[in-house]
Parts: structure tokens; C-alpha cells; sequence
């Protein structure tokens, strides 16, 4: 398995973990402290499993945001080692102006990637593994067993409320308002849409409750987000499509510009009923070019009358998921 491959693999479990760029950066601050007390101290394996732990991070950020594959990753530094506490303010400095976040720096993509191959290459003399891949392979054992201890004990189905008869008799309303009005419950439902949407070159939101979410997934992806509004509220030349509601007709429309040709698209809503709304939606991404990769909502309600619905029959030609399913 390749280096990229074995990051791909730890990079899903960052995910299970609900962790963000920003936390993983935070971790490797952390553990550069940790790895300096180790070495000034002269704790061998401690500065061993420290350097791990850093460069696992510090791979994991590289990968992210796709600079992997531009790392001299093969030859160690000949003039001895570096001094490990000029490494983390200079890779948190390129790193700032990298993201173009918390930084006054002017982005030089060629020191960028010199001071960083220089740190991974001075980090992996201390792993005392045989390989790059060895590292992340190991880090990733260890991983597994840690994930639960990251995640907040949150149970999503005790933040979706239950209203009879709305918006018309008959109808079971599942209300995500309490679930908005946690913020950690609110963080725990996005992160778990964002697992499902990690393969996505963009996010697509549905209006309206979608943009929540789809805002939200979009920020943790670190993915640029389209809008699919209702008729009338997008600017330019737009394209547009009508269709049926479980309660009525709408219509809803997409800029015509909004996503290259061949881009993966995931479309996030918060709810799937009869489905009529993905289709739309769908058939929107297909016309300006886009690729469906997957309709993802936070609930999706599976009693047999929505189910047998055509607009939902229609939608399994795609890979659809839900985090939370009702049937009834």
C-alpha cells in the first residue's frame, strides 16, 4: 500500500474520530512540546513515540490539503539534526499561509516545501521505523482504539422531537430545533455528515434547512459549497427545474457556472422524504456538468408510503445516506 493509500485509511478514522484540520494542527502543537521535554531530557523512547505522534500529524495536514505527492519524502538531511524547537513555528507559519488563515505571511510554495520535507525528513530519524507508510501504518493500529475516547457520549434521535399532525393531520413532523440549539450535538450531526461527504470535490446545499448543515460540512471538508436555492434568489444565469413536494410543487435552481464540468458533488439536505427534492436537485448538478456522488441527509424517513413514492423509487440509480432513519 502506498503512502497516500495508508493516509487515506488514517485520514477515515480522523473523521470517525470528528476531528478537524484545526484540531489535528493543535494536537502537533502538543506533541512538539511534548517531543522537546522528551529530548531535552534525554528520553529516548519517550522522544521516539513522540516524534511518532508528531509525524502522523503533521503527514495528515500535508495530505489534507494535497501537498504529499510534492514532498522530497526519500533523502535524510545529511547535517545533522535539526533543532526540533525551530521546526513547529516555521511549519505553523507556512502552514497559516498555506490556508491563507491567521496570517500576514505572502505564501512561497517553494520554502513551503523545502522547511516542510526538512521537517518530516529530521522528524522520521526518531521513529526508528523503516518507512514512511510504516508510520502511518502503525499510527493507524493504534488509532482504532482510541476513537471512542475523542467523541462526546451524544445519542443524535434524543435531539429530534416528534410533532403529530404538522404541518397537516396525519403528518409525523420530526423537529431538529432542540438538536440546533446545542452546539455539540449540532458539531456531532455535521461530523457525521462530513464522514459520509469526505469524498466530495464540492457540497451542494438544499434550501433551505440544508445550508445549515451543508455550511457547516463544507467549513470541516475544508470544500467549496454551491447553493441550489428556490426560484428568484440566485443571481446570473441560472438553471432550473420543477417538481413535487410530499405537501405541494416547488421549483429550485442552480448558477449555471457554479460547478466544473466532472466535479464530484455531494448534495446535503435535512431530511429525505419522497425524494422529490434530491431528484431535482440532482438533475441540476448533471446539467451544469457535475457528478453525483452522493445525497446525504440528516434524516430520512422510511415508512413504506414514502418509500414506495416514484420520486424516491427514481433516486436509486445514486448512493444515498442518511444518519438518522425513522419508519414510522
Amino acid at each position: 500500500m502506498s503512502l497516500s493509500q495508508s493516509l487515506d485509511s488514517y485520514h477515515s478514522l480522523e473523521f470517525d474520530a470528528h476531528l478537524t484540520m484545526d484540531d489535528i494542527i493543535l494536537k502537533a502543537v502538543q506533541e512538539s512540546y511534548e517531543l522537546t521535554e522528551s529530548l531535552e531530557q534525554n528520553d529516548g523512547p519517550n522522544s521516539i513515540k513522540e516524534a511518532n505522534d508528531l509525524l502522523i500529524n503533521i503527514l495528515s495536514v500535508t495530505s489534507r490539503l494535497g501537498d504529499i505527492e510534492k514532498l522530497s519524502l526519500h533523502s535524510i538531511p545529511a547535517n545533522g539534526m535539526w533543532d526540533i524547537k525551530n521546526i513547529l513555528p516555521i511549519w505553523l507559519r507556512d502552514i497559516s499561509a498555506r490556508r491563507k488563515r491567521y496570517s500576514r505571511d505572502t505564501f512561497d510554495e517553494a520554502s513551503y516545501l523545502k522547511n516542510l520535507s526538512l521537517l518530516i525528513n529530521t522528524l522520521f530519524r526518531f521513529t526508528e521505523k523503516e518507512s514512511y507508510t510504516h508510520v502511518v501504518d502503525d499510527a493507524t493500529r493504534k488509532f482504532h482504539s482510541r476513537i471512542f475516547a475523542y467523541l462526546p457520549e451524544i445519542q443524535l434521535e434524543e435531539y429530534i422531537h416528534a410533532c403529530p399532525d404538522f404541518p397537516k393531520p396525519g403528518i409525523l413532523f420530526r423537529d431538529i430545533a432542540p438538536l440546533l440549539s446545542d452546539p455539540e450535538a449540532l458539531r456531532y450531526a455535521c461530523f457525521e455528515l462530513a464522514r459520509r461527504a469526505k469524498d466530495a470535490d464540492i457540497i451542494a446545499w438544499l434550501d433551505a434547512r440544508g445550508f445549515i448543515f451543508g455550511s457547516m460540512v463544507a467549513h470541516i471538508l475544508e470544500k467549496p459549497f454551491v447553493m441550489i436555492r428556490k426560484k428568484w434568489k440566485l443571481p446570473w444565469e441560472t438553471v432550473g427545474t420543477d417538481y413535487s413536494l410530499e405537501y405541494g410543487d416547488n421549483s429550485i435552481e442552480i448558477q449555471k457556472d457554479a460547478i466544473e464540468a466532472g466535479k464530484k458533488v455531494v448534495i446535503i439536505d435535512d431530511l429525505l422524504a419522497t425524494g422529490g427534492t434530491f431528484l431535482a436537485a440532482a438533475s441540476l448538478v448533471e446539467k451544469v456538468g457535475g457528478k453525483v456522488e452522493n445525497l446525504l441527509s440528516l434524516i430520512s424517513l422510511d415508512d413504506e408510503t414514502l418509500v414506495s413514492h416514484p420520486s424516491r423509487k427514481s433516486l436509486a440509480k445514486y448512493s444515498i445516506e442518511s444518519v438518522l432513519h425513522y419508519d414510522n
